[in-house]
């Protein structure tokens, strides 16, 4: 079976990764590793790395499984942000460094993924499926270097008391966001992120916020109760 998801190359010698994300991860690793082997990677840093430490110092790893492709950039984008891997030239996911490609085939590209030419046009999840999406997301086998920059990358920044504050004021139920959010907006965001259909960028322009306001909101870091109760602040 296909397995689509985010993965990262890893050298055992330095600890040092390349993040990337694919359709197709054995594909990718076997493509990867020819290019490295014959010195033809468009990579020059992790060619470089490969030929200095050798075939047997580098190791694929899946970082997670994602089985609605159309999520696949975002999650790539959070992992080159959590775990600033680097033999990336570029932190920017999606990014086809290096690519060229004609207007009229960028428009070629767009009109293929829009209205009844997407392939997820009229389709629903089954509960199968949900599931599935749901255990990919549990942890694989990470090195503790992986996990410990994953998990560092979720701790904030050491604030001044004056700046929390503020935080903690602009944050509050639906002063929050400017006032765009409302609780009852707050629940549907959160009840449809549960479907799987929709990702952070795609809730973040239907309710005109920011993905990372989406984000915290899915992770309970904001409009952590109802109405009716305290709100925590940051």
């Amino acid at each position: 079976m296909t397995k689509s998801g985010i993965y990262q190359i890893r050298n055992l010698v330095n600890g040092k990764v390349y993040i990337g994300s694919t359709i197709n991860l054995n594909k990718r690793k076997l493509k990867h590793f020819n290019l490295l082997k014959n010195n033809k990677h468009d990579n020059s840093h992790l060619q470089s790395s490969f030929n200095k430490h050798s075939e047997q110092n580098f190791i694929f790893e899946v970082i997670e499984e994602v089985q609605e492709k159309t999520n696949l950039i975002e999650r790539e984008q959070f992992y080159l942000d959590a775990l600033k891997p680097e033999y990336n030239i570029c932190k920017i996911a999606g990014n086809t460094l290096g690519t060229k490609r004609s207007v009229e085939t960028k428009m070629k590209m767009s009109e293929a993924q829009k209205g009844e030419k997407h392939h997820f046009f009229g389709k629903n999840h089954s509960k199968e499926a949900k599931q599935k999406m749901s255990e990919s997301k549990k942890d694989k086998h990470l090195s503790e270097e992986t996990k410990q920059k994953i998990s560092q990358s979720n701790c904030g920044n050491h604030h001044s008391e004056e700046t929390k504050q503020k935080m903690s004021e602009a944050f509050k139920g639906e002063k929050s966001l400017s006032a765009k959010l409302t609780w009852e907006k707050v629940n549907d965001i959160r009840e449809k992120y549960k479907t799987g259909k929709f990702s952070y960028a795609k809730l973040a322009k239907e309710y005109g916020v920011s993905p990372s306001a989406v984000q915290y909101i899915i992770e309970n870091r904001t409009w952590k109760y109802s109405p009716n109760n305290m709100l925590l602040s940051f």
